[in-house]
């Protein structure tokens, strides 16, 4: 599913919601660690001992009304989730206490805080 942002009035969408894939990430975008960690390095591209996962969303928007050299802004989502166990493959919004604790939300800006455009404040705990 798409990230549940709604941009400003002033803002439209420039492009479409992507998934970021480069060679840091699976072919689906996601990368894979232990926890929610905020340095790139603990990040991996394959899920072997993987209980986290996170994938980068881009999309530009550009502020209106359009000028003779449009502003244009990339706004740029974590999408985290957690597997419920080691031995299952179901994935889902972050659920455990020390998850909520931290904030740490299916939707979060790029330094896992509640992005300000979100629709409602139930949509950044949106589960898969």
């Amino acid at each position: 599913s798409l990230p549940p942002i709604e941009a400003p009035a002033a803002m439209a969408p420039q492009d479409r919601w992507q998934v970021a894939t480069d060679a840091t990430t699976d072919k689906d975008g996601w990368q894979y660690a232990t926890d929610f960690y905020k340095k790139p390095a603990r990040w991996k591209a394959k899920a072997t001992v993987g209980l986290c996962r996170k994938r980068l969303w881009r999309c530009a928007y550009v502020r209106l009304p359009k000028l003779v050299t449009p502003r244009t802004i990339v706004v740029q989502l974590w999408e985290l989730q957690r597997r419920t166990t080691i031995f299952q493959t179901d994935w889902r919004a972050p659920f455990l206490p020390h998850d909520l604790m931290r904030h740490r939300f299916r939707w979060v800006d790029m330094d896992y805080n509640t992005h300000p455009w979100f629709l409602e404040e139930g949509t950044a705990l949106a589960s898969a």
